[in-house]
Protein backbone atom coordinates (compact mmCIF):
# COMPACT_ATOMS: atom_id res chain seq x y z
CA UNK A 1 0.00 0.00 0.00
CA UNK A 2 1.20 3.51 -0.76
CA UNK A 3 -0.05 6.44 1.30
CA UNK A 4 0.50 9.96 0.02
CA UNK A 5 -0.17 12.92 2.30
CA UNK A 6 -0.71 15.81 -0.10
CA UNK A 7 0.52 19.25 0.83
CA UNK A 8 -2.43 21.08 -0.72
CA UNK A 9 -4.87 22.26 1.93
CA UNK A 10 -8.22 21.54 0.32
CA UNK A 11 -7.31 19.59 -2.74
CA UNK A 12 -5.41 16.44 -3.33
CA UNK A 13 -3.43 15.57 -6.39
CA UNK A 14 -0.88 12.78 -6.63
CA UNK A 15 1.07 11.06 -9.39
CA UNK A 16 1.05 7.26 -9.16
CA UNK A 17 2.83 4.76 -11.41
CA UNK A 18 0.76 1.79 -12.52
CA UNK A 19 1.92 -1.49 -14.09
CA UNK A 20 2.85 -1.26 -17.77
CA UNK A 21 1.05 -3.22 -20.48
CA UNK A 22 3.80 -5.82 -20.73
CA UNK A 23 7.05 -7.08 -19.28
CA UNK A 24 9.78 -4.48 -19.49
CA UNK A 25 7.36 -1.75 -20.57
CA UNK A 26 7.67 1.56 -18.74
CA UNK A 27 5.08 2.06 -16.02
CA UNK A 28 2.63 4.76 -17.09
CA UNK A 29 1.80 7.39 -14.50
CA UNK A 30 -1.61 8.84 -13.66
CA UNK A 31 -2.38 12.01 -11.77
CA UNK A 32 -5.12 11.64 -9.15
CA UNK A 33 -7.21 14.65 -8.14
CA UNK A 34 -10.18 14.93 -5.78
CA UNK A 35 -12.69 17.77 -5.55
CA UNK A 36 -16.06 18.19 -3.89
CA UNK A 37 -18.37 20.04 -1.56
CA UNK A 38 -20.33 19.18 1.58
CA UNK A 39 -23.14 20.63 3.68
CA UNK A 40 -23.60 19.75 7.35
CA UNK A 41 -26.57 20.94 9.42
CA UNK A 42 -26.79 20.50 13.19
CA UNK A 43 -29.85 21.36 15.29
CA UNK A 44 -29.50 20.85 19.05
CA UNK A 45 -32.30 21.72 21.49
CA UNK A 46 -31.80 21.51 25.26
CA UNK A 47 -34.91 21.86 27.41
CA UNK A 48 -34.64 22.45 31.16
CA UNK A 49 -37.48 20.67 32.95
CA UNK A 50 -38.53 21.44 36.56
CA UNK A 51 -38.90 18.41 38.80
CA UNK A 52 -41.83 19.80 40.78
CA UNK A 53 -44.33 20.30 37.95
CA UNK A 54 -42.60 18.87 34.86
CA UNK A 55 -42.72 22.15 32.96
CA UNK A 56 -39.96 23.56 30.75
CA UNK A 57 -38.62 26.80 32.21
CA UNK A 58 -35.60 27.40 29.97
CA UNK A 59 -34.46 26.35 26.50
CA UNK A 60 -31.26 26.53 24.45
CA UNK A 61 -31.54 26.05 20.69
CA UNK A 62 -28.38 25.80 18.55
CA UNK A 63 -28.80 25.77 14.77
CA UNK A 64 -25.59 25.76 12.70
CA UNK A 65 -24.71 24.94 9.08
CA UNK A 66 -21.27 24.30 7.62
CA UNK A 67 -20.37 24.51 3.94
CA UNK A 68 -17.12 22.76 3.03
CA UNK A 69 -15.54 23.00 -0.42
CA UNK A 70 -12.34 21.60 -1.84
CA UNK A 71 -11.00 21.78 -5.38
CA UNK A 72 -7.95 20.52 -7.27
CA UNK A 73 -6.98 24.10 -8.11
CA UNK A 74 -7.22 25.56 -4.62
CA UNK A 75 -4.54 25.77 -1.97
CA UNK A 76 -6.33 27.02 1.12
CA UNK A 77 -9.64 26.64 2.92
CA UNK A 78 -9.88 30.36 3.56
CA UNK A 79 -11.02 33.29 1.41
CA UNK A 80 -12.71 32.35 -1.83
CA UNK A 81 -12.87 28.65 -1.05
CA UNK A 82 -16.36 29.12 0.43
CA UNK A 83 -15.69 26.90 3.44
CA UNK A 84 -17.55 28.51 6.34
CA UNK A 85 -20.02 27.91 9.15
CA UNK A 86 -22.97 30.10 10.18
CA UNK A 87 -25.82 29.88 12.65
CA UNK A 88 -26.89 30.95 16.12
CA UNK A 89 -27.73 29.81 19.64
CA UNK A 90 -30.94 31.16 21.16
CA UNK A 91 -31.68 30.94 24.87
CA UNK A 92 -35.24 31.72 25.99
CA UNK A 93 -37.92 30.83 28.52
CA UNK A 94 -39.05 27.79 26.54
CA UNK A 95 -41.88 29.79 25.01
CA UNK A 96 -43.34 30.61 28.42
CA UNK A 97 -43.00 33.53 30.79
CA UNK A 98 -39.50 35.04 30.73
CA UNK A 99 -39.67 35.34 34.53
CA UNK A 100 -39.40 31.56 34.82
CA UNK A 101 -36.01 31.49 33.12
CA UNK A 102 -32.82 32.09 35.13
CA UNK A 103 -31.62 35.66 35.50
CA UNK A 104 -29.63 36.84 32.47
CA UNK A 105 -30.49 33.59 30.62
CA UNK A 106 -32.25 34.99 27.57
CA UNK A 107 -29.85 35.90 24.74
CA UNK A 108 -28.94 35.16 21.14
CA UNK A 109 -25.34 34.30 20.27
CA UNK A 110 -24.33 34.48 16.61
CA UNK A 111 -22.11 31.88 15.00
CA UNK A 112 -20.12 32.90 11.92
CA UNK A 113 -16.64 32.09 10.73
CA UNK A 114 -14.33 30.45 8.26
CA UNK A 115 -13.40 26.78 8.45
CA UNK A 116 -9.68 26.43 9.08
CA UNK A 117 -7.41 23.58 8.04
CA UNK A 118 -6.70 20.90 10.64
CA UNK A 119 -5.25 18.22 8.35
CA UNK A 120 -4.51 18.20 4.60
CA UNK A 121 -6.26 15.93 2.14
CA UNK A 122 -4.94 12.37 1.88
CA UNK A 123 -4.61 9.95 -1.05
CA UNK A 124 -4.00 6.24 -0.48
CA UNK A 125 -3.49 3.81 -3.36
CA UNK A 126 -3.28 0.03 -3.47
CA UNK A 127 -2.53 -2.02 -6.60
CA UNK A 128 -4.08 -5.45 -7.02
CA UNK A 129 -3.72 -7.79 -9.99
CA UNK A 130 -6.68 -6.22 -11.76
CA UNK A 131 -7.30 -2.81 -10.23
CA UNK A 132 -5.86 0.36 -8.79
CA UNK A 133 -7.78 0.97 -5.57
CA UNK A 134 -7.81 4.64 -4.62
CA UNK A 135 -8.98 5.95 -1.23
CA UNK A 136 -9.30 9.73 -0.92
CA UNK A 137 -10.09 11.78 2.17
CA UNK A 138 -11.07 15.45 2.10
CA UNK A 139 -9.15 17.90 4.27
CA UNK A 140 -10.18 18.04 7.90
CA UNK A 141 -11.42 21.47 8.93
CA UNK A 142 -12.84 23.17 12.03
CA UNK A 143 -14.47 26.52 12.89
CA UNK A 144 -11.99 29.32 13.48
CA UNK A 145 -11.33 30.58 17.00
CA UNK A 146 -13.77 33.26 18.05
CA UNK A 147 -16.45 32.17 15.58
CA UNK A 148 -18.89 31.32 18.36
CA UNK A 149 -19.67 28.02 16.61
CA UNK A 150 -19.84 24.61 18.29
CA UNK A 151 -20.39 22.47 15.15
CA UNK A 152 -17.85 19.68 14.68
CA UNK A 153 -17.34 18.89 10.98
CA UNK A 154 -17.71 15.12 10.47
CA UNK A 155 -14.68 14.80 8.20
CA UNK A 156 -14.76 11.00 8.45
CA UNK A 157 -17.78 11.13 6.12
CA UNK A 158 -15.79 12.93 3.42
CA UNK A 159 -14.07 9.77 2.26
CA UNK A 160 -14.36 7.72 -0.93
CA UNK A 161 -13.11 4.38 -2.27
CA UNK A 162 -12.76 3.87 -6.03
CA UNK A 163 -11.56 0.68 -7.73
CA UNK A 164 -10.18 1.51 -11.18
CA UNK A 165 -9.64 -1.47 -13.53
CA UNK A 166 -5.99 -1.54 -14.58
CA UNK A 167 -7.05 -2.22 -18.16
CA UNK A 168 -8.90 1.11 -18.28
CA UNK A 169 -6.10 3.02 -16.57
CA UNK A 170 -3.32 1.65 -18.79
CA UNK A 171 -5.39 2.26 -21.93
CA UNK A 172 -5.42 6.00 -21.31
CA UNK A 173 -3.53 8.14 -23.80
CA UNK A 174 -1.38 11.04 -22.58
CA UNK A 175 -3.69 13.74 -21.28
CA UNK A 176 -6.66 11.36 -21.28
CA UNK A 177 -8.66 10.99 -18.10
CA UNK A 178 -11.23 8.92 -16.21
CA UNK A 179 -13.70 10.67 -13.89
CA UNK A 180 -15.71 8.97 -11.14
CA UNK A 181 -18.61 10.54 -9.24
CA UNK A 182 -18.40 10.00 -5.49
CA UNK A 183 -20.28 11.10 -2.40
CA UNK A 184 -23.18 10.35 -0.09
CA UNK A 185 -25.58 9.50 -2.91
CA UNK A 186 -23.01 7.31 -4.68
CA UNK A 187 -21.52 4.93 -2.11
CA UNK A 188 -19.01 2.42 -3.43
CA UNK A 189 -17.48 -0.72 -2.00
CA UNK A 190 -15.70 0.28 1.21
CA UNK A 191 -17.85 3.36 1.83
CA UNK A 192 -20.03 3.29 4.96
CA UNK A 193 -21.70 6.67 5.16
CA UNK A 194 -23.86 7.87 8.06
CA UNK A 195 -25.59 10.97 6.67
CA UNK A 196 -28.10 11.21 9.54
CA UNK A 197 -26.91 10.99 13.16
CA UNK A 198 -28.75 11.40 16.46
CA UNK A 199 -26.34 13.58 18.45
CA UNK A 200 -28.53 13.83 21.57
CA UNK A 201 -26.67 13.52 24.84
CA UNK A 202 -28.22 12.33 28.06
CA UNK A 203 -27.36 14.40 31.09
CA UNK A 204 -27.56 13.47 34.76
CA UNK A 205 -30.40 15.12 36.71
CA UNK A 206 -29.57 18.27 38.62
CA UNK A 207 -31.00 19.49 41.91
CA UNK A 208 -34.58 20.49 41.08
CA UNK A 209 -34.46 19.99 37.32
CA UNK A 210 -33.25 17.81 34.45
CA UNK A 211 -32.03 18.57 30.93
CA UNK A 212 -33.65 16.89 27.90
CA UNK A 213 -31.46 17.08 24.81
CA UNK A 214 -32.71 16.54 21.24
CA UNK A 215 -30.05 16.80 18.54
CA UNK A 216 -29.81 15.92 14.85
CA UNK A 217 -26.67 16.05 12.69
CA UNK A 218 -27.12 15.73 8.91
CA UNK A 219 -24.32 15.78 6.34
CA UNK A 220 -24.25 15.22 2.59
CA UNK A 221 -21.52 15.66 0.03
CA UNK A 222 -20.67 15.05 -3.60
CA UNK A 223 -17.47 15.15 -5.55
CA UNK A 224 -15.32 13.73 -8.32
CA UNK A 225 -12.21 11.61 -8.40
CA UNK A 226 -10.23 12.11 -11.59
CA UNK A 227 -7.35 10.10 -13.01
CA UNK A 228 -5.34 11.76 -15.78
CA UNK A 229 -2.55 10.07 -17.74
CA UNK A 230 0.60 12.08 -17.12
Amino acid sequence: MMRLVVASAIACAAVVAIPGPGAGAPAPAVRISFAGSAVQHVVDTKRYIADDDGTCFARELTDETAHVMWSAGASTVLGGSGSAVVGETVRDGCGGSPERAPVDWAETVACSGQLELVRPAVVTTTRTKKALVVVVAAPRVAPSMGSGCSLVVRSTELLAHVSVPLARATALKRGGSLTFAVGTARPRSGDAYAPHVDCSRSKKPYDGYKVVDTCTDDISWSGTLKLTRA
